[in-house]
C-alpha cells in the first residue's frame, strides 16, 4: 500500500471535502492490502487488472465467502476504479473471478473529527457602531459538543477594555449542529483623535478531537471617527464701536495624543476698519495640547472714536491647523457700529416730511429723501412711544427710495385715500397725538416728532395747533431732521383734519435755499399738461408762498371762456375754495377726472384760474392751468342694426347707414347686395348704392328697396347686404338682413312672431354667440353661406343660451331656428 499526500492535502486544508488517497492493487489472487482503515472523505483507489473486480457483500457473505453483491454498495469494475463517499463503517468486498480462491478484502472507514475556523478573516468597523458579532463556523459536527477558545494576540493597537470588550472566551457548537455560532464585540467610542487601531482573535485549544480550519485568525480594525476640527462660533457679531474688548472664542473638535496649533489670521479682503485706529489686532497662533480640547478666545480690542461714520467691519480667518486638524466654520465678520452723532447736513438724509392724525383709524407718516442717490430703507426704523410709557415699539423699513421720493406707512385701516398711496399698511402706525416718533439711521436718531417717553397728556402743541387731529407738513425750507424737538415742534405746517391731498410727495426749496422775505405769491407748478381722454385724473398743484403767515384765500375755478371741453362730458371739476395763514410755501392740490367718450374730436382743452385772491396776493406767470385732453376715438361707419323684417305687402323700405361722429371731409359708404335667398326681379327690387355724408354731418342716411307684393305660398326670404367703404372711412356693422315675410299664408305671419321674440348678439361676434328666446326651441343650427351645416347646435329652452363659435373661420353664417311648425333664419358676423 501506498499513501498519496501531495495537492489533495492541499485542497483538504482549504476545502475540508478531500481526504487521502488509498491505492489497493492485487497480489496474484489476494488484494493487497486487503484490509485498510480510513478517515471518513478519503479516497480508495482499486488498481486491478482486467480479470479481477471489487465487488461489495455484507458480512455474512463475506464470511461464507459467497458472492452476493450487498444492495446500494459499491461495485468496483474489473480494471479497477476509484471510491469515494464511502460511510462511517466496515465495507466488505470479493473479487466474483476468485472468490473461490479467496480473493477478498476490507475497508474501515472512521468519521471524520469536526474541523472550526472563522468564516472571514478580516473586518472594519466604525468606532461608533456600538456592538457587533463575528461569525465561526464548524465543519463534520458529530454527536458530542465541540468546543474552541479564543485568545486576542498580542501586538494590536487597540486595547482590550480601553477600545473593545468581548465575551464570551469559548464558543460551544451543540451535539451535531452545523449553525454557525456568533462572538459579540463590543467597541469603546471614545472623543480622542488616534487614528485607526486593530486587534486580532485566535482560536485555540478545540475539544471533541476538533481540528482548527484555515481561517484560525479574525483581525478587526477599528475606524476612528474623531476628527480633529477647528471652528468659529458665532461665525459673525454685531458690537458698538465703545464695547471695548471682545473675545472671539475659537473651538476644537476632540482631543489629540499630540499638540494641536492654528493661526488666527486679520484678512485685508472684507476688513473696511483700520487696524490700529478702529481696532488692534494682530495675527495670533493659539496651541491645544495634547489631550485637551474646547475653546480658546482669541481678543480683539474696539477704539471709540468720535467721528461720524459708517458701520465698519472686522474679517478673521482660520489658516495652517496643525496635527492633521481641518477647518469648520473658518471665516469672523465682526460689525463695528457707529455711536457718534451725525452732524446735521442740509439734504443729507432722510426725515419726517408729513403727519395725519386724522379720525377713525386716518393715520399716516411719511418720510422724504432729499438727497441725489436712492436710499437703502433696510439701514432705517422707526420707534414709536405711546403716551410717554417707558415701552416703544419698533418698525423697520425696506426697499429703495428714490431721490425726491416719499414713503408713506400708514394704519392698515386707514381710509382708501390713504390706502391708495400708502408703501405699507400695518397696525403699527396707530398713534394718537400724544405718542412720539423718532426715525433711525443705523444707531444714529436723524428726526423726532415729539419727546420719547414724555407723556404731553393731549398732545405736542406746534405754531398754529398740535399734534392731535391736524395734518402736519415739513416747512418748504426744512431740508434735515431735527433731534431737538423745541427746533423740531417749528419746522411743521398745520393744516385742518382730514386733508390727504399732499399725501405721498413732498416738495422743498432747493437745498441749503434761505428762507426769503417777499410779497405772498400763488401760482401753477406747471402751466399745462397734455392726456389722453382714456388717462383717467390729473392732479394740478397751486403753490403758495406766504412769508409772514397772514391768512389768505382765493378760488379755484373753470374758465370756461377759454376751454373747450364741455363739464360732466369731457371731464368733471369742483371750484375749491382755499385758504391759509401758514408761512413760507405751502401746496394745495386739486383733481381733475377726464372722461372716456365714443366721439371723434379735436383735442380739448380745460383752462383753471383763480378767483377772489386776497388782496396783496400776486398771482405769478404760471396762474392759468391748462390740460389737453387728446382723442382717442375713430370715425366709422354702421348699419343700424343688424337686420330688421317686412312683410311683403309692404312696397318700398329702407337700409339706414349711420356715422359714430361728425366727419371732418365728405365720407361715403356703398351698400350692395351679397347672397340671400330672396330673388331679385321676383321679390324685391335694389341696385348699389352709394350713400354720401356731407362734412360734419352725422344725419343717417338711407337706401331704399322695393318689396314686391306676390300671391305665393312660399317661405320667408332674406335680402342680405354688404357695407363697404368708399373713401376711407372704416366700417363697424358691414352686414344687414331684410327678411320677407310672406303674407300669402299662416306661415309667415307665424316666422313674424317668432323673429319679434327671437334675438342673437353680439353681432359681429368673436368668441361666444349668445340666444335668447321667449319660448323652446326644437332644432338650432349654424349654415354657411352655401347652405352648408358647420353647428349643430339641437334643442334649446326658452330663455337664454350660449354658442362657443370661437374656432369658425371670419365670414358670414346663418343661425337658422324651429319652433314647431315654425322657422327662422338670422345671419351675423363672424370676427377674428
Amino acid at each position: 500500500m501506498k499513501k498519496i499526500l501531495p495537492l489533495f492535502v492541499g485542497l483538504f486544508s482549504a476545502t475540508q471535502s478531500f481526504g487521502f488517497i488509498w491505492t489497493v492493487n492485487h497480489i496474484g489472487t489476494s488484494y493487497n492490502p486487503d484490509s485498510i482503515t480510513i478517515i471518513q472523505g478519503d479516497t480508495v483507489e482499486f488498481q486491478l487488472d482486467p480479470s479481477h473486480d471489487a465487488l461489495e457483500v455484507d458480512q455474512a457473505t463475506w464470511n461464507s465467502f459467497g458472492s452476493a453483491p450487498l444492495s446500494g454498495g459499491f461495485n468496483v469494475p474489473f480494471g479497477g476504479g476509484s471510491l469515494t463517499g464511502l460511510s462511517a463503517g466496515t465495507h466488505y468486498y470479493i473479487c466474483t473471478n476468485h472468490i473461490g480462491s479467496g480473493m477478498r478484502g476490507r475497508i474501515v472507514v472512521q468519521a471524520q473529527n469536526p474541523s472550526v475556523e472563522f468564516i472571514l478573516t478580516s473586518s472594519s468597523v466604525s468606532e461608533g457602531v456600538g456592538s457587533f458579532q463575528l461569525a465561526l463556523s464548524i465543519v463534520n459536527p458529530n454527536s458530542n459538543p465541540t468546543s474552541v477558545d479564543l485568545n486576542v494576540l498580542g501586538g494590536g493597537t487597540a486595547i482590550f477594555g480601553t477600545d473593545f470588550l468581548f465575551s464570551p472566551l469559548t464558543i460551544t457548537f451543540p451535539a451535531n449542529s452545523a449553525f454557525t455560532q456568533n462572538l459579540t464585540v463590543t467597541i469603546a467610542d471614545d472623543i480622542i483623535t488616534e487614528g485607526n487601531e486593530s486587534f486580532t482573535f485566535q482560536l485555540n485549544f478545540p475539544t471533541n478531537n476538533a481540528s482548527i480550519g484555515t481561517n484560525s485568525q479574525h483581525m478587526v480594525t477599528i475606524l476612528d471617527n474623531d476628527i480633529l476640527q477647528f471652528d468659529i462660533n458665532p461665525r459673525s457679531q454685531t458690537i458698538s464701536e465703545n464695547a471695548g474688548t471682545l473675545n472671539i472664542p475659537i473651538n476644537l473638535s476632540n482631543i489629540s495624543g499630540n499638540n494641536t496649533s492654528v493661526t488666527v489670521h486679520l484678512e485685508t479682503s472684507g476688513t473696511t476698519a483700520i487696524q490700529d485706529t478702529d481696532f488692534v489686532f494682530s495675527d495670533t497662533t493659539l496651541i491645544w495640547p495634547a489631550g485637551s480640547t474646547g475653546s480658546i478666545s482669541v481678543p480683539i480690542i474696539i477704539m471709540d472714536d468720535t467721528l461720524y461714520e459708517p458701520n465698519e467691519t472686522v474679517k478673521l480667518r482660520l489658516i495652517n491647523p496643525s496635527n492633521g486638524a481641518t477647518l469648520l466654520n473658518d471665516t469672523f465678520l465682526l460689525v463695528i457700529q457707529n455711536n457718534d452723532i451725525r452732524p446735521l447736513v442740509n439734504c443729507a438724509d432722510l426725515f419726517f416730511s408729513e403727519y395725519i392724525e386724522g379720525s377713525g383709524n386716518n393715520r399716516a407718516i411719511e418720510i422724504f429723501n432729499p438727497t441725489s442717490l436712492p436710499v437703502n430703507l433696510n439701514e432705517y426704523r422707526i420707534y414709536k412711544s405711546n403716551d410717554g410709557g417707558t415701552s416703544s415699539w419698533t418698525f423697520d423699513l425696506t426697499g429703495l427710495l428714490a431721490p425726491g421720493a416719499s414713503y408713506v406707512g400708514a394704519h392698515d385701516q386707514a381710509n382708501g385715500q390713504i390706502a391708495a398711496v400708502a408703501d405699507t399698511l400695518s397696525v403699527f402706525f396707530d398713534f394718537s397725538g400724544n405718542d412720539a416718533l423718532i426715525l433711525i439711521h443705523l444707531t444714529d436718531t436723524i428726526d423726532i416728532l415729539g419727546q420719547m417717553w414724555i407723556d404731553p397728556r393731549t398732545a405736542w402743541p406746534l405754531i398754529g395747533g398740535s399734534t392731535q387731529d391736524h395734518t402736519l407738513i415739513r416747512s418748504y425750507y426744512t431740508y434735515t431732521g431735527q433731534t431737538n424737538w423745541s427746533i423740531a415742534s417749528t419746522t411743521w405746517d398745520v393744516y385742518p383734519n382730514e386733508m390727504f391731498d399732499s399725501l405721498g410727495f413732498h416738495h422743498i426749496a432747493p437745498c441749503g435755499t434761505p428762507e426769503p422775505i417777499y410779497p405772498s405769491y400763488i401760482h401753477f407748478t406747471v402751466a399745462s399738461d397734455t392726456v389722453s381722454e382714456s388717462d383717467g385724473t390729473v392732479q394740478v398743484i397751486v403753490q403758495i408762498e406766504n412769508p409772514d403767515s397772514t391768512y389768505l384765500s382765493y378760488f379755484l375755478a373753470r374758465d370756461d371762456n377759454s376751454g373747450t371741453t364741455s363739464a360732466g362730458l369731457d371731464y368733471t371739476f369742483t371750484n375749491h375754495n382755499f385758504s391759509t395763514n401758514k408761512g413760507g410755501v405751502t401746496f394745495d392740490t386739486v383733481t381733475i377726472k377726464v372722461l372716456e367718450d365714443q366721439l371723434v374730436e379735436p383735442t380739448e382743452k380745460v383752462v383753471l384760474h383763480f378767483l377772489n385772491l386776497t388782496p396783496g396776493v400776486t398771482p405769478l406767470q404760471d396762474s392759468l392751468f391748462t390740460l389737453y385732453i387728446t382723442d382717442n376715438d375713430v370715425l366709422t361707419s354702421s348699419f343700424l342694426g343688424a337686420g330688421f323684417s317686412y312683410v311683403e305687402k309692404d312696397t318700398t323700405v329702407g337700409v339706414k347707414v349711420f356715422l359714430s361722429t361728425f366727419p371732418d371731409t365728405t365720407a361715403s359708404v356703398r351698400i350692395r347686395l351679397a347672397p340671400g335667398n330672396a330673388i331679385a326681379g321676383n321679390d324685391y327690387t335694389f341696385s348699389d348704392t352709394v350713400l354720401v355724408f356731407p362734412v360734419n354731418s352725422t344725419d343717417t342716411q338711407v337706401a331704399w328697396i322695393t318689396i314686391i307684393d306676390d300671391q305665393i305660398a312660399e317661405p320667408n326670404e332674406q335680402i342680405n347686404f354688404d357695407l363697404t367703404e368708399t373713401s376711407g372711412l372704416p366700417v363697424w356693422i358691414s352686414a344687414y338682413t331684410l327678411t320677407i315675410i310672406d303674407d300669402d299664408s299662416d306661415v309667415g305671419i307665424s316666422q313674424l312672431d317668432l323673429e319679434n321674440t327671437f334675438r342673437i348678439f353680439p353681432n359681429p361676434v368673436q368668441h361666444t354667440l349668445y340666444i335668447h328666446s321667449d319660448s323652446d326651441l326644437s332644432k338650432t343650427e349654424i349654415t354657411d353661406l352655401v347652405g352648408n351645416l358647420v353647428v349643430n347646435t339641437g334643442s334649446l329652452l326658452s330663455g337664454k343660451s350660449s354658442i362657443d363659435v370661437s374656432s369658425l373661420p371670419a365670414g358670414m353664417y346663418f343661425m337658422n331656428v324651429r319652433e314647431e311648425q315654425r322657422a327662422f333664419s338670422r345671419r351675423f358676423i363672424k370676427q377674428d
